[in-house]
């Protein structure tokens, strides 16, 4: 059966680099755009509580374009999940 999406985890652990990565899609033919869905604060200590409930968040940023090879930066102490649909181009 073929896949109908692919989701592409990353981590960027450091304190204040960003991190780009080249990433590779096997065996999957993805469509042109993902969708990025970023999970981060602007202090690397930030935290929620009842009080601050929104200073670290999960975000839905700009659609990027993918392909079976492609590049993303990954921001500073960042999670982030791309998703990207598979292409309903004929095999």
């Amino acid at each position: 059966s073929k896949m109908e999406k692919a989701l592409y985890r990353g981590i960027n652990a450091h304190r204040d680099k960003d991190i780009e990565c080249l990433i590779e899609l096997r065996d999957f033919a993805p469509d042109k755009i993902g969708q990025i869905f970023e999970l981060n604060a602007k202090d690397v200590n930030a935290y929620n509580d009842r009080e601050n409930k929104d200073n670290v968040k999960l975000m839905e940023k700009p659609s990027v374009k993918v392909g079976e090879r492609f590049t993303y930066i990954f921001p500073a102490h960042s999670a982030t999940v791309i998703k990207i649909p598979a292409s309903q181009q004929p095999t």
